[in-house]
């Protein structure tokens, strides 16, 4: 394939949160929001692609349709409940959740200037830059938790006031199948005024099919 598109994979980052002064955020400016960070994850799975190629084989513009699931596992023992348009964090003092994740899920599509050093997918150089968009189509909280040495599991699905559309700045850079990846929300993670302005941002690895 000359016009080699790098969107189509799996990718898996590390998730987080950036505030007001697009700093990486701290549990104490946080709290019921505070997140794990070794297991707040997002997971990447593209699975159309399409290039248009400019200069055939070195540049084009790629787009296609993917998903992405942000994971953001939380610190505490807290429930969450979105009520009209605020999200609540109320302290569970009866049990000690051994699993507590906020999780969101978007249909996405990108719009990126790719450059490759190579018309040999497997030997080629990938540098690739733009935007992408997405649409809200689900959300979860999920918590687990043992209690007189049964393990008992809880979720409820809902929207918790997450962007119903996103936009992001991505960029990417690899050789062959591998690529590193970044993304830098330009939308806030929640709806305006229902929780702390926070914007997201992941760093991870992509595998391209």
């Amino acid at each position: 394939n000359t016009n080699n598109p790098v969107w189509s994979g799996f990718g898996l980052a590390a998730n987080g949160f950036l505030n007001e002064q697009n700093q990486l955020t701290t549990g104490s400016e946080l709290g019921f929001l505070e997140l794990d960070p070794a297991r707040s994850i997002g997971v990447q799975l593209n699975l159309l692609e399409k290039r248009f190629p400019i200069i055939k084989g070195y540049l084009g513009i790629t787009t296609g349709l993917g998903i992405q699931w942000n994971r953001y596992a939380l610190k505490g023992n807290y429930d969450i409940t979105s009520i009209n348009d605020t999200i609540f964090g109320t302290l569970n003092t009866t049990v000690d959740y051994s699993k507590n994740t906020l999780s969101s899920a978007y249909l996405q599509a990108p719009l990126l200037l790719q450059i490759n050093t190579n018309k040999n997918p497997s030997e080629s150089w990938t540098l690739s830059a733009g935007v992408v968009g997405g649409i809200r189509i689900g959300g979860l909280h999920k918590t687990k938790w043992e209690s007189d040495g049964n393990e008992n599991k809880d979720k409820t699905k809902d929207d918790f006031n997450f962007r119903p559309f996103s936009a992001s700045l991505m960029a990417l850079v690899g050789y062959g199948q591998w690529n590193l990846y970044m993304t830098y929300n330009l939308t806030d993670v929640f709806n305006e005024g229902s929780a702390l302005s926070l914007r997201g941002v992941n760093a991870g690895i992509l595998l391209s099919f």
